[in-house]
């Protein structure tokens, strides 16, 4: 296992004139047949209309694809240009060929005709273009387990120091993170008599804080919230979030009040994310938009373009209550003890997006469990869980997301 730099995740080998980009987290490999042997230099990640781990540049005039689940050519911005259920032609621009399979991977061509084969069966889908040209590859790792692991005391400043860090698995804070795909699992704790957060795992750069007491109880309760938004969590007299554009959000004192609030602005602000990236790397519509956009004041997809700050700012002027209706259960739930133990439970819990709240026990010290209750993957009556944000546009291309969510991403 890897310790966390994100051009680990992905590594790109060579055997001959087979190229096989390596998912170093997951352990799978994704192979593309080039016509020669390709001279690999390395590759602008700012290529690729999505996020990528690490990415290669090569000459070559075709690639074959042998394994894949789907198959999707989109142009050089990333818009949809069509899934090759037959062979298809296009004129001289740039495209990216989106692959999903063993792991993520795109392949960008620039100023070239592009021919792609037929989907048909197990056979191989053939990529060409009409002279040599330089190919880039990009990939994701589909990043479904930890990378690192982080040690701390028993102690609750410590442990928000680790909470700190979680978000290091996002690859951006637009409101694309609402893409489960695009968040990864988050490091995982182990307890251990210091801490070491080991390099180069870092704390995101939003300048956004989440301010707690120091108590165990109020470290998980604000655990996942922090998380998803790629938050510093800092120690503090009272509970807060703190955007770096100078306004606080006070948050409640009062345990039971502090997780009701926790899990509303998480509720929310997730929600929210999900109508923003509308018109984003995948084009889709959110089930409950005709409901809830015409009491938002402002057009979603407006935002997708502004700091993570200014997106809460607009945010915190929608009531929790018009949003609520329109978003399906959570998929998973948790009650945690507040002793040194449930910290361990912390990146399994952010990576689902669960809320969590903590055990009012009358002598926590007696406890020597982590949880009292943890709830996953309730049936829904048909219903989709929190978080299960499939795409209903037929030009994205969702895959099942280990989170019992999927994505097109």
């Amino acid at each position: 296992m890897n310790d966390g730099s994100s051009d680990e995740r992905v590594a790109f080998e060579i055997d001959g004139t087979t190229l096989t980009v390596r998912d170093v987290i997951e352990g799978n490999r994704l192979p593309l047949h080039v016509d020669r042997e390709p001279n690999l230099s390395p590759a602008l990640p700012e290529l690729f209309p999505s996020p990528v781990d690490n990415a290669v540049s090569f000459e070559a005039e075709s690639l074959a694809i042998p394994e894949y689940s789907t198959v999707v050519v989109r142009d050089g911005g990333g818009e949809f240009v069509a899934r090759p259920n037959e062979s298809i032609q296009l004129p001289r621009d740039s495209y990216c060929i989106e692959i999903t399979g063993a792991t993520k991977a795109i392949v960008r061509v620039d100023d070239a005709d592009l021919a792609v084969s037929q989907i048909k069966g197990p056979d191989p889908v053939e990529v060409s273009v009409d002279r040599p040209t330089t190919v880039s590859v990009g990939a994701r790792s589909l990043h479904s387990r930890p990378e690192a692991t982080i040690t701390v005391p028993d102690e609750p400043a410590a442990i928000a120091e680790a909470v700190s860090v979680l978000g290091s698995s996002i690859r951006e804070f637009s409101a694309e993170r609402s893409w489960p795909t695009l968040r990864g699992h988050p490091p995982r704790i182990r307890r251990g008599e210091s801490l070491d957060i080991p390099s180069p795992l870092t704390v995101p750069d939003t300048g956004i804080e989440v301010a707690v007491r120091p108590t165990y109880a109020d470290v998980y309760r604000l655990s996942t919230l922090a998380y998803y938004l790629g938050a510093r969590m800092t120690i503090g007299e009272t509970p807060a979030i703190r955007l770096d554009n100078g306004y606080t959000e006070p948050l409640p004192t009062d345990g039971r009040r502090l997780e009701r609030r926790a899990e509303e602005l998480l509720r929310t602000w997730f929600f929210l994310d999900t109508l923003v990236r509308t018109d984003g790397y995948t084009i889709s519509e959110r089930e409950g938009y005709e409901q809830v956009g015409p009491l938002l004041p402002f057009y979603p997809p407006n935002l997708a373009d502004r700091s993570t700050s200014e997106r809460l700012m607009e945010y915190l002027e929608v009531d929790p209550g018009s949003v609520e209706p329109q978003t399906p259960p959570w998929a998973t739930e948790a009650v945690l003890r507040p002793t040194p133990a449930a910290a361990e439970l912390l990146p399994h819990l952010a990576h689902v997006l669960a809320p969590v709240r903590v055990s009012q026990s009358a002598d926590p010290s007696k406890s020597t469990g982590a949880f009292d209750l943890t709830t996953a993957d309730r049936p829904t009556g048909g219903l989709r869980t929190f978080g299960d944000d499939r795409p209903a546009d037929p030009a994205s291309e969702p895959i099942p997301d280990r989170r019992g969510a999927s994505s097109g991403l």
